[in-house]
């Protein structure tokens, strides 16, 4: 389940070009910490959903022959608790660095970056599954655990930030 395609023909991680982006971006922010820990947040989200990416003929071959297109429509049906859990995991710090990136945006806003951050991972998965690029599964069960993560921690860092500022009020 968690044993990732190493060697000959695999590109494991993108940890490179991760570092090139970041250093051409980094430089236009002013709070450099809160994008900072987003942006290493993506990269390794990236990494974990997305990667390893096969790059020459044997690793494709690898995919035509041991791995078919494979799609879980089912809820709860082909996942284990653990696997659920690490879903769920996978996406807590979301909510909070989004927030703290994009003051400005509403509770509303947020909630559906969520929402299409985790879309576009399956998405990604569905796509280069069908066309043989990678051997990842699109899982409705992701789809599920993935927004729960965030959305959890979003709602819980609203309420801290309420509960911070009517303390805020009293002390004053």
């Amino acid at each position: 389940m968690f044993q990732r395609h190493t060697g000959n023909g695999w590109l494991a991680t993108g940890i490179i070009f991760y570092a090139i982006i970041y250093g051409l971006t980094i430089r236009k922010q002013e709070n450099k910490l809160k994008y900072s820990l987003l942006f290493w947040y993506i990269a390794a989200l990236i990494d974990l959903t997305l990667f390893p990416i096969p790059y020459n003929a044997i690793a494709f071959d690898h995919i035509q022959t041991a791995h078919s297109f494979r799609l879980s429509l089912s809820l709860f049906e082909n996942t284990s608790k653990l696997q659920n859990l690490l879903n769920t995991v996978m996406f807590i710090p979301l909510g909070v660095l989004l927030s703290v990136n994009f003051t400005k945006l509403k509770p509303w806003h947020i909630i559906t970056l969520i929402g299409l951050t985790t879309i576009a991972i399956e998405l990604i998965q569905l796509i280069t599954s069908y066309l043989s690029l990678n051997t990842r599964i699109f899982d409705v069960d992701d789809l599920l655990f993935n927004f729960l993560g965030g959305f959890i921690t979003y709602v819980i860092y609203l309420a801290v930030k309420k509960n911070c500022k009517k303390k805020l009020k009293l002390h004053d």
